[in-house]
């Protein structure tokens, strides 16, 4: 448990982070020029000056108050650690699972894991994730009485001690324990 005076310590550095995030985003977006400026992140959809250039300087404020820590940033990757590769194996997974459950999102972002604690879809499957992708996920979905593992049934956990499973996470979240059972051992199959 932190102290009082750590808790004081580490709201100060978020703060400072936010702040040094905050700069970099006004700065581009107050100039319609830098905008828009955006490349392609590996297949993985768009990303822009701003939003690399406002992690770097997240990171840039943490690793000088704790330049011991590692750090995986959606944007940059790593930062004092290497980055694991990715393995898909999506298809297999849906093939299984579009002749076995009803409404279902496959391989989506955030939103998807939104319509499923919103009541929109039952099941929700997605491999080839790094943490900043589901972590944040699992308190919404189960918050709306759903439920989060991996694809063996396995609570998710991950601290930055540990490498990210290669291939990245799999996850399933289900509406409820019984269909969350059926999904489960469809992907087993």
């Amino acid at each position: 448990m932190a102290t009082d005076m750590e808790l004081i310590q580490l709201s100060e550095i978020a703060n400072k982070a936010a702040d040094a995030a905050g700069e970099v985003v006004r700065k581009h977006y107050s100039n319609n020029a830098t905008r828009f400026q955006f490349r392609e992140k590996d297949g993985d959809g768009p990303v822009t000056r701003a939003d690399v250039e406002a992690e770097q300087a997240i990171v840039s404020v943490i690793l000088d108050a704790f330049p011991s820590h590692s750090i995986y940033g959606e944007e940059t990757g790593w930062h004092n650690r290497d980055n694991a590769p990715y393995n898909d194996d999506a298809k297999r997974a849906y093939d299984s699972l579009s002749k076995k459950v009803g409404k279902r999102l496959f391989n989506g972002n955030c939103i998807v894991f939104g319509e499923l604690a919103s009541g929109f879809a039952d099941v929700v499957v997605d491999c080839a994730l790094d943490p900043y992708d589901f972590l944040a996920l699992v308190p919404v979905v189960e918050g709306a009485g759903g439920i989060v593992t991996d694809w063996e049934g396995r609570e998710l956990l991950w601290n930055a001690s540990t490498p990210v499973p290669e291939g990245g996470f799999k996850i399933v979240a289900t509406a409820g324990k019984n269909i969350h059972q059926h999904v489960i051992s469809a992907l087993s199959h």
